[in-house]
């Protein structure tokens, strides 16, 4: 058995063939194993919401969150503008 390159983790030993697995997360189709969402699994998500918040609740929090969206992105327009010079440089 050969040991972690920087020391046994918590006493755990690595046995022959066995490696670290990385992803690299710089690659655009990289993703954790068997974490993948897809349509079926959306739909079962969003059902379970629906019947654990009801409709009531459920426009209530889209509108709040629209509400924060629209805040945030007039706040992002004026921290922008701020930045902007007066006038152009004279270069």
């Amino acid at each position: 058995m050969r040991r972690h390159p920087e020391g046994p983790l918590d006493g755990v030993e690595e046995g022959p063939g066995e490696t670290d697995d990385l992803i690299d997360l710089s690659s655009p189709t990289s993703h954790a194993r068997g974490m993948e969402i897809g349509g079926p699994e959306l739909m079962v998500v969003l059902a379970v919401v629906a019947l654990l918040f009801g409709p009531g609740r459920i426009t209530g929090l889209a509108r709040a969150l629209g509400e924060s969206i629209h805040d945030f992105r007039a706040a992002q327009r004026a921290a922008e503008a701020d930045d902007r010079p007066d006038r152009p440089d004279p270069r």
